[in-house]
């Protein structure tokens, strides 16, 4: 069922995110699932907008690895 599929994939993401380390964790859940702007992400870890940016290439990194395979299987070609 496209349900139970989807709501796999949900969880595998949210473990992923869940296993990132905090310093990555926290500035990617505030800018990309929050939508707080880089600035704003700054503010409240207390780092600077350039370290946020280079945080969320590294979350995003991390995450691509940990999900390579589901995002492989849904691959359409």
């Amino acid at each position: 069922s496209s349900d139970l599929a989807e709501a796999e994939t949900r969880r595998r993401v949210e473990l992923a995110i869940a296993a990132l380390p905090e310093r990555l964790r926290v500035p990617f859940v505030l800018r990309a699932l929050e939508g707080q702007s880089y600035d704003d992400v700054a503010r409240i870890t207390g780092v600077r907008a350039a370290t946020v940016r280079t945080q969320m290439v590294q979350a995003r990194r991390a995450l691509r690895r940990m999900l390579g395979p589901l995002l492989e299987e849904e691959d359409p070609r």
